[in-house]
């Protein structure tokens, strides 16, 4: 099992057994990479802004289908920088949560 995959297993044992949909948000040198399947390559976008927004309405429409999605930005340290949890729809929606100073 890749650490992706137990990270997966972790996040769906917090949501009370609910499936949930891991999507981080990663600088490289170059440009910022939006990945939310291991098993494909990540999308690449020129600016963190442009990569968070992708990523924050991929959630959305993985809500949609009724299974809630957790987009994790890190910063150019390897740091989580911010999370935003996005609940199936019809469920209530968790405010946004930023990483600890």
């Amino acid at each position: 099992m890749t650490a992706w995959q137990e990270r997966q297993g972790d996040l769906s044992s917090k949501c009370g057994g609910l499936a949930r949909t891991l999507i981080r948000v990663e600088p490289t040198a170059y440009e910022w990479l939006v990945q939310a399947d291991p098993r494909l390559r990540p999308l690449a976008f020129p600016t963190g802004g442009q990569a968070e927004r992708f990523a924050r309405l991929l959630a959305e429409r993985i809500s949609s289908r009724g299974e809630a999605a957790e987009v994790q930005v890190y910063d150019h340290r390897g740091a989580l920088a911010g999370r935003v949890v996005v609940a199936p729809r019809g469920l209530p929606r968790s405010a946004h949560s930023r990483a600890p100073a």
